[in-house]
């Protein structure tokens, strides 16, 4: 089966009436669930029904990872959305990429071209390839290690060999179950939002986008330290 790639739309302009709410990544789901269902007027009684529970330290270890929700007008109109951070104020010139509903807009990223700085969703800061190849490599040099480690685990536990790599190897398809066959699809699903968010702005080959490596690079040449969540591009 074929699995779709999201397609965005870009708009630009000020940005004017911002209002920031603490959520939590949870809420990304709920709203965009609610999307589907009412459009984006969902979003803002989406955004405030979590308002109040995300200030409960307990909240948020339940619920999730701390986010900022945000709706803020641009371009005549109402942009709504979800990042770890968010930093860019009122008055600044942004590109908002994502999805329109109506006279609304339910933002997958905000550009400050001028800043060279992207904020994106949560997960979502590679392009497929770049993704997995992350995912692969994580997942080949623990391998690599526990059977490095095979020969001291043998020594240590004073077991023959050939258990300790038969050990090694069933915690090592462990690993390459839960790393890469479980997550493969969620992985896959926040990279392909950074492949159209990509393709939205014009950026040569989306599916190789590592916002995490750019931003490394542009850091060791200067560039001040970002919150998390934000990038340079």
């Amino acid at each position: 089966m074929t699995i779709r790639q999201p397609q965005y739309d870009v708009i630009e302009g000020r940005i004017s009436n911002l209002t920031i709410i603490p959520a939590n990544v949870h809420t990304l789901k709920t709203i965009k669930h609610k999307q589907k269902i009412a459009g984006s007027v969902a979003v803002g009684q989406a955004m405030a029904e979590q308002a109040g529970a995300v200030f409960s330290a307990q909240a948020a270890m339940d619920e999730g990872d701390p986010v900022e929700s945000f709706s803020m007008d641009v371009s005549g109109k109402m942009v709504t959305g979800s990042f770890w951070k968010t930093t860019f104020q009122n008055g600044d010139y942004v590109q908002v990429v994502g999805s329109k509903f109506n006279q609304d807009m339910r933002a997958t990223a905000i550009v400050a071209a001028e800043k060279r700085i992207i904020w994106v969703q949560p997960h979502s800061e590679r392009g497929t390839r770049a993704q997995g190849r992350v995912v692969l490599k994580r997942a080949f040099i623990a391998t690599f290690v526990l059977f490095a480690l095979a020969p001291l685990m043998s020594w240590y536990l004073e077991e023959p060999q050939w258990f300790s790599i038969a050990s090694v190897a069933g915690i090592a398809s462990l690993i390459w179950g839960v790393m890469v066959l479980l997550s493969w699809p969620d992985f896959m699903a926040f990279s392909r939002e950074m492949n159209a968010v990509a393709t939205a702005l014009g950026w040569s080959n989306p599916a190789e986008t590592d916002l995490f490596k750019i931003t490394r690079a542009v850091r060791k040449a200067g560039k001040p330290e970002l919150p998390m969540g934000v990038h340079y591009y």
